[in-house]
């Protein structure tokens, strides 16, 4: 089974070269084209309808400084009206923002590759 489940994982994965955001990116158009991953990070997006919403999750990995990759979604989400609701030292924001959408960051430094994910919660209207 264990297996069977990787295989399944792989097969999902989207790689997208940075740059290429915008309405062929395949990024879902709830999820702002305008987010910092990292240059070169390999992409895997997955959609959850949620009650009272949709859930966007990107999945992403890349090799550099995950510390500084943090900081630039800190950035972001304080240039964009997004308020930090919560913040531990394993690097991990969730904040709300512009349209109730919810955003939550967090990156890993695991060794020579870093991986990290980002979620918008967007509401139903």
């Amino acid at each position: 089974m264990k297996k069977w489940l990787v295989a399944s994982i792989v097969c999902s994965v989207l790689i997208l070269p940075m740059g290429a955001w915008g309405a062929d990116s395949g990024l879902p158009d709830a999820v702002p084209s305008d987010l910092p991953f990292p240059a070169g990070a390999s992409l895997d997006v997955t959609t959850s309808p949620m009650s009272g919403g949709k859930q966007y999750v990107v999945s992403f990995s890349f090799s550099g400084d995950a510390d500084a990759v943090y900081e630039n979604f800190k950035k972001y989400a304080a240039s964009h009206g997004y308020e930090i609701g919560m913040e531990t030292d394993h690097r991990f924001a969730s904040t709300q923002g512009p349209s109730r959408k919810g955003l939550t960051v967090t990156v890993r430094d695991m060794g020579p590759v870093s991986i990290g994910t980002v979620s918008v919660l967007v509401p139903s209207n």
